[in-house]
């Protein structure tokens, strides 16, 4: 076989490319990311619009008119809406495989056409794709020292809090709940309104236009040019209060005669609160193709940071914190691929009673493994529960083949052959069939390429992880395990040992009994073969019995 022949005879360039690829591997699984899961794009969009003050059904004659105007829109399967008061949720699930960001696009496009048949208090609809990375990655609870109000709290929180952490490049957006968020209120005396002959929308419609800045140009004066600015924003109470409001017989009436202003704080909608006191939450959603863990260990670091450059006390407490998650059940699954490594370093010294065996053997798991971290990375998937467990699984399938083409190889040198010889002649002959058995393995998880649905998105990493895996274990097989083999299998090494210590005895003890069992199985074929038709029966029978 080719292959075989290249690998022993460029043992150099089969070294070099074995320590490239050990660096190119370690290299690649320190970039890669750590989540919990694989990047699941769901196939849906929300359609999120705002009508503050209007009830269901008004909302619902939104959502009427938005829904007819998406339903045109491809490869939609299914709408619903959502009317509330003073909000209206549309929920679009596309078919699995649909490109998101085409259909994101297409949405906006339809709602830029119907938007200004909407009602002038509507808020411009807004469109959001759901991910699941959209969902805080970290969640804590932010208190101050008792003489700290939670006022100055919510100041701390958006003016350094906010913009620090928003500024890191792992984190998307921030987002701050509890606190106290400043309010003016304007209550109307609805007896008053009648009696001046207004409505609620004209009041509304005044302040608006009244509370606004704008650009009025510029002067050029000389060799100098003056920006002009119309400052019209409300800087006190008493500029609300001097807006004047045209009633319908032509007279002018002051805001301030018709309803009380105050500067206060918006109700308590969500309350915060860490070791029985106020506080102010903090909610950070990492980028899409971060890491989970290093962006949590940056907001850490980060608030430390920030701590200490303010001098102030800040008592924080994570509520939720998706990185700890993480390591301990990536801790877990690592911890499940050694201890299943050491078991087969132990069956296989069992089985074959010899360390050099054991050893040539065993390279195909490290080698492997590594080398699949490579097609990972390249392949742009990360490392999570599914990937690794498909490592975990693949575990044992990784030194199959090195079992096979080693043992071939062991029993030419047992018949006389050099080592080179033994290695070249009996890794040639299995090498076919090892290929058939890797390609068949790896044919199984094809179908799963083409499935959809979240089982697409659950089996897809599963099945790529566990097939490169296994390719990698065949290159391993017919390259790495012939050259070691070729430079290991001395005459030293191939000599029976008659004494040893423990160790020796336990093996020794082992193969006993396992050569004892070769020679059962071999009496039990032979029963079999002299008794087919009883064999038969009763594997139909048994057959029969388990789908019953």
């Amino acid at each position: 076989m080719k292959i075989v022949n290249f690998a022993l005879k460029r043992p150099v360039t089969i070294t070099i490319l074995v320590t490239v690829l050990l660096l190119l591997g370690l290299f690649t699984y320190s970039k890669m990311g750590l989540n919990l899961l694989p990047d699941m794009k769901l196939p849906v969009a929300v359609v999120m619009t705002t009508y503050t003050g209007a009830g269901p059904e008004e909302v619902e004659q939104i959502s009427k008119t938005l829904e007819g105007t998406l339903a045109g829109i491809s490869n939609i399967k299914t709408i619903q809406s959502i009317s509330s008061s003073g909000s209206s949720l549309i929920i679009l699930q596309y078919n699995w495989g649909t490109n998101m960001e085409i259909a994101m696009t297409d949405v906006r496009e339809k709602i830029g056409i119907i938007e200004k048949y909407l009602p002038a208090d509507v808020d411009k609809p807004m469109v959001i794709k759901m991910d699941i990375n959209n969902l805080p990655v970290l969640q804590m609870g932010i208190s101050g020292t008792d003489d700290m109000s939670l006022v100055q709290l919510q100041t701390l929180a958006e003016d350094v809090i906010e913009p620090r952490l928003s500024r890191l490049p792992e984190i998307a957006s921030v987002v701050i709940t509890g606190g106290m968020e400043r309010e003016i209120k304007v209550e109307i005396d609805p007896v008053k309104l009648q009696n001046y002959g207004l409505t609620l929308s004209q009041i509304n419609a005044v302040l608006k236009a009244e509370n606004f800045n704008m650009s009025g140009g510029s002067v050029a004066e000389g060799d100098r040019k003056y920006y002009v600015r119309a400052l019209q924003e409300f800087e006190s109470l008493d500029d609300i209060k001097q807006v004047a409001i045209a009633t319908a017989s032509g007279n002018i009436v002051y805001l301030g005669d018709i309803a009380t202003i105050t500067d206060g704080y918006v109700d308590d909608r969500q309350i915060t609160r860490v070791d029985q006191k106020p506080a102010v939450g903090i909610h950070c959603l990492k980028q899409s193709d971060a890491n989970t863990v290093k962006a949590c260990d940056a907001v850490k670091a980060e608030l430390e940071k920030i701590e200490q450059e303010l001098g102030v006390d800040l008592n924080i407490k994570i509520a939720v914190d998706q990185s700890e998650f993480i390591k301990h059940s990536i801790d877990n699954t690592k911890k499940m691929i050694l201890e299943g490594a050491l078991l087969a370093i132990l069956m296989l010294f069992l089985f074959l009673r010899n360390m050099r065996s054991t050893l040539i053997i065993f390279t195909a798991i490290p080698l492997s493994i590594i080398a699949t971290f490579v097609l990972l990375y390249f392949n742009n998937s990360t490392l999570n529960l599914i990937t690794m467990g498909g490592l975990a699984l693949g575990l044992g399938r990784m030194v199959d083949d090195s079992i096979v083409v080693f043992e071939n190889i062991y029993r030419h040198r047992s018949l006389g052959l050099s080592p080179l010889e033994a290695a070249r002649t009996g890794a040639s002959e299995v090498g076919s069939a090892v290929i058939a058995s890797t390609l068949t393995i790896i044919a199984v998880f094809i179908p799963i390429l083409f499935t959809e649905g979240i089982a697409s998105i659950i089996f897809k990493p599963l099945g790529v992880t566990i097939g490169f895996a296994v390719f990698c274990s065949l290159l391993v097989a017919l390259t790495v395990v012939p050259l070691m083999s070729s430079r290991m299998l001395t005459d030293r090494s191939m000599a029976k040992k008659t004494d040893g210590g423990r160790v020796y005895r336990l093996t020794e003890g082992f193969g006993g009994w396992l050569d004892n069992l070769g020679e059962r199985y071999k009496k039990m074929v032979a029963w079999a073969l002299g008794h087919r038709k009883a064999v038969i029966i009763t594997v139909t029978v048994l057959m029969l019995l388990s789908l019953a």
